[in-house]
Parts: C-alpha cells; sequence; structure tokens
C-alpha cells in the first residue's frame, strides 16, 4: 500500500504499461511452440494482479482519507474498509465508473509490481548495501 500512497503517478503509468505489453508479449510469445505455457502463466498473473490492485488501491485510498480526517494511526483494516467503502460509492456513478475502474486497477498493479520488485531486490541484498554483482554472493 506505500507505493500506491507515495508514488500514485509513477505507479499508474506502470499500471497501464504492464495492461499493454503483457498480452502483445504473450501473443508474440504464442507464435513458437515452447513459450506458449509462458505466456499463459503471464496472463494469468495479470489477470491476478489486476484483482489484487482493487485492494492494493482501495487501502491506499483509505489511508489517505483517514489521514485527511485526522486519524492516520488506525488500523490497515481500517484504511482497507474505508478505501473499499469509497470506491463503492463512486462505483455507483455510470461513466465515472468505468474510468475508475481502470485507474483503480492500473495504479494497484502498477504498486503491486514496484512492491514486488523492491521485495526481491531486498531479498538478494538485506543488508541494503549496494553491490555491483547481479544476485546472492558467497563471499560478502
Amino acid at each position: 500500500m506505500n507505493n500506491a500512497y507515495e508514488r500514485p503517478a509513477f505507479n499508474l503509468g506502470l499500471g497501464f504499461a504492464l495492461v499493454f505489453a503483457v498480452p502483445i508479449v504473450s501473443a508474440v510469445a504464442c507464435l513458437f511452440v515452447l513459450p506458449i505455457p509462458l505466456s499463459f502463466a503471464a496472463m494469468t498473473v495479470l489477470t491476478m494482479g489486476w484483482f489484487v490492485g482493487h485492494i492494493v488501491t482501495a487501502g491506499a485510498l483509505g489511508r489517505l482519507a483517514l489521514e485527511k480526517a485526522g486519524k492516520g494511526d488506525t488500523s490497515p483494516f481500517a484504511m482497507l474498509a474505508t478505501g473499499l467503502a469509497i470506491l463503492s460509492i463512486v462505483w455507483l456513478i455510470p461513466v465515472l465508473s468505468v474510468l475508475v475502474y481502470v485507474a483503480v486497477c492500473m495504479l494497484g498493479l502498477g504498486a503491486t509490481f514496484q512492491t514486488a520488485r523492491e521485495l526481491r531486490a531486498e531479498a538478494w541484498c538485506p543488508s541494503g548495501r549496494k553491490t555491483s554483482r547481479v544476485g546472492p554472493t558467497l563471499f560478502p
């Protein structure tokens, strides 16, 4: 939720790029025989990320709303419930609901992808030390 809250424009752009790049790369990969399972896996992960994006964006929206209301130190469940309530109300507006739905999914997808990248980088180098080598090192 922190990535969606701290850098929304970057994550929205990243989600937009993922939504268009993954299906195109998957379609090109289907032209060959070997990467067909990989392309199906990529589309499955994209679909799951699309739905996880709702939760991530709702949590960030709830955090923003609660901080504006002066209740910044609340539980993540309260943030999520507040964000989902706000999104449910917005989704009742006929034309705006489609635009908000797509933006929410792309923002959450980008934030989820960025968080996964950061966690992966932290797993490779848990001390936070920058190394010139990629991957785990045998001798630190």
